[in-house]
């Protein structure tokens, strides 16, 4: 019986070693499909430059990748890390909805290279990487390089006033808009921050002027003020699409074109002059090495 028990034990083995050594010459096909909430004439060019792929792809460091074919619909590559080949098949579709692409993801592996895989504990799947695209084209920060999100508006009530100014005496002037204001809002006993909470719109640009309007807000109306301040009001209801920036003023035209990008991207109107929210303590030159502010587009 014991003998018996040992040789049914041995044939068991050879058939299950026999059918994993087959199993291991044969390549293992896994594939999977999400749709982003991105434009396809923004996806192909990330997918199908082998360039942009550390920017989404995790882990991208420890592998070595080589192209094997391209077009602006999909790629193909063969990936190795640790000995371990893999073939990725990525294929990008529109969507029915010209805002959205549909992704395919088609992984092709040995069974052999398949097993040391999973005794790697390697995490990489079509799943795993579909997610890590859908996280990088859907979070703003990733893709478009800022935090930009959707909002309401805040400051419904905006106490203002305009210069048309020299660019040289910008800064200068600036400066001495918002003082004016602020003497202005102090006579009136208007409740406001003007230290954390400047705001500007520049317009009507020229070769060598700009009309610069400066504004705080305001918690009440009031009527027309003197020397050409005014109320200005916005709606309360209304949208408004914030960006966030920090860093030194002339960088800031780098959010203005995210921004743009992504009012394209998303089929929003613009509907109002874009504003700068300055919500530094510190002074408001537009020179600043070191400025917190927010912009804001009036959308649809």
């Amino acid at each position: 019986m014991k003998r018996r028990s040992v040789i049914i034990f041995a044939t068991v083995f050879i058939i299950v070693l026999a059918a994993v050594l087959l199993s291991t010459q044969f390549a293992i096909k896994r594939e999977s499909e999400i749709i982003v909430s991105t434009p396809i004439y923004e996806v192909s060019p990330v997918i199908t430059d082998l360039k942009k792929w550390p920017d989404w792809f995790g882990g991208a460091g420890n592998y070595q990748f080589r192209l094997i074919s391209s077009n602006p619909a999909g790629i193909t590559v063969n990936a190795e890390r640790a000995k371990i080949h893999s073939i990725y098949q990525i294929s990008a579709y529109p969507d029915s909805i010209s805002s959205r692409t549909r992704l395919k993801w088609i992984t092709l592996i040995s069974g052999f290279d398949w097993m040391k895989q999973k005794l790697g504990f390697i995490r990489d799947n079509p799943e795993a990487r579909l997610d890590e695209l859908r996280g990088y084209f859907e979070n703003p920060k990733e893709f478009y390089g800022f935090d930009i999100r959707m909002g309401k508006v805040e400051d419904s009530l905006v106490l203002t006033t305009e210069k048309l100014v020299k660019k040289t005496e910008l800064v200068t002037t600036l400066n001495l808009l918002f003082k004016k204001l602020e003497e202005f809002a102090d006579r009136e006993h208007l409740k406001t921050n003007i230290d954390s909470c400047r705001m500007a719109t520049f317009f009507d640009e020229t070769k060598d002027s700009v009309r610069v309007a400066a504004g705080i807000p305001i918690s009440s109306r009031i009527l027309a003020g003197e020397d050409g301040i005014r109320l200005l009001e916005m709606p309360p209801k209304g949208k408004i699409l914030v960006g966030s920036y920090q860093g030194p003023y002339e960088g800031l035209s780098r959010l203005y074109g995210a921004m743009r990008r992504y009012v394209f991207d998303k089929k929003l109107v613009v509907i109002g002059a874009p504003y700068e929210k300055f919500l530094s303590q510190s002074s408001s030159s537009r020179d600043s090495l070191n400025m917190t502010i927010e912009l804001h587009f009036p959308v649809l």
